[in-house]
């Protein structure tokens, strides 16, 4: 009979565990970042519409920046080959053109990119303090018994680095997607236009990147998520202490909990050392894909210009 019971309550905690693992990685739904956003107002909809849209517009400023380069290094190339038609006058006119045009970009792109950053910024500001306040006002609703298992570290913790973690991705992640997005559509779209081949050539970094993106993101995001657990949990110490400060002096039990705060502390501080080895390797990845593919342009974008399949140099830097 013991032994029945000691394998039902085995079991049973086997099965308690299994559920906490599977809710600890289920993934967020769509709809709760709709629900973030309907903690804005109509203003804060309107802004983050044409944020969205000054964001896109900017991505597109660098793809077209790229086009003014390659022709202007085509037209460096053919005005110093021996034998070209072109007089010093229409050189100097293509050479004043291509400035200009770069000139233009670079104050739309400025202009795109500080409205897009104020507009997400302002948003993400007055979404967070909306959601700092429904917080305060759903912990306050609470019957008391409920607010005294909570400990006011966790609720101060929580409270700062929810809203913070939001503000940030409203006010520079989501402009940072917007404007990836349109540049990356843009610029295969314009790389398409002018040589197909290197464009699939050069792709290959990209679905690169992916891979190593798709082995390095998740577990520096566990270990983020674990090292903000921990920094909860010497905060909650750190609260509760302050907010009893007689009491612990009065017995003598300031060296134990300053132990305990420090205890936390050194784990949250190793936790953050697991990340350097991750965060090391995507970057060094991330950037031996970048210099790779300007080798592989030019190495293949000059085989192409060889054998007649690109009309000029430029189009390499296109």
């Amino acid at each position: 009979m013991k032994t029945g019971t000691d394998s039902e309550i085995k079991n049973t905690a086997e099965t308690k565990a299994s559920q906490l693992d599977a809710a600890e990685t289920k993934t967020p739904p769509f709809s709760n970042y709709q629900r973030i956003l309907a903690f804005g107002t109509r203003i804060e909809h309107v802004g983050i519409f044409v944020a969205i849209a000054c964001a896109a517009a900017s991505g597109v400023a660098f793809p077209l920046m790229n086009i003014v380069f390659g022709n202007l290094t085509a037209d460096f190339t053919e005005y110093f080959l021996p034998g070209n038609n072109v007089t010093e006058q229409q050189f100097k006119h293509q050479v004043s053109q291509a400035t200009l045009y770069i000139v233009y970009l670079f104050i739309g792109k400025f202009f795109l990119s500080y409205v897009s950053l104020f507009c997400f910024r302002t948003t993400g500001l007055r979404i967070s303090a909306a959601l700092r306040l429904a917080y305060m006002q759903s912990l306050f609703s609470q019957p008391i018994r409920k607010l005294d298992q909570v400990s006011a570290g966790t609720v101060t913790s929580t409270i700062t680095t929810a809203s913070n973690t939001i503000q940030v991705s409203i006010s520079d992640r989501l402009h940072l997607l917007f404007q990836s997005l349109s540049l990356m559509i843009s610029a295969y779209a314009i790389a398409f236009r002018y040589s197909w081949a290197l464009t699939l050539a050069t792709s290959s970094a990209l679905l690169f990147m992916l891979c190593v993106f798709g082995v390095t993101a998740p577990r520096l995001l566990k270990l983020e998520k674990q090292m903000g657990e921990t920094d909860a949990k010497h905060a909650t110490v750190a609260a509760e202490v302050i907010s009893s400060i007689r009491t612990v002096f009065s017995l003598g039990a300031q060296v134990r909990l300053t132990q305990k705060h420090s205890k936390w502390v050194e784990e949250a501080h190793k936790q953050g050392l697991k990340q350097a080895p991750w965060f090391a390797s995507q970057m060094a990845f991330m950037f031996f894909a970048l210099y790779a593919v300007y080798a592989l342009a030019f190495w293949f974008g000059l085989k192409l210009f060889r054998e007649g399949h690109i009309g000029n140099v430029g189009t390499v830097i296109m």
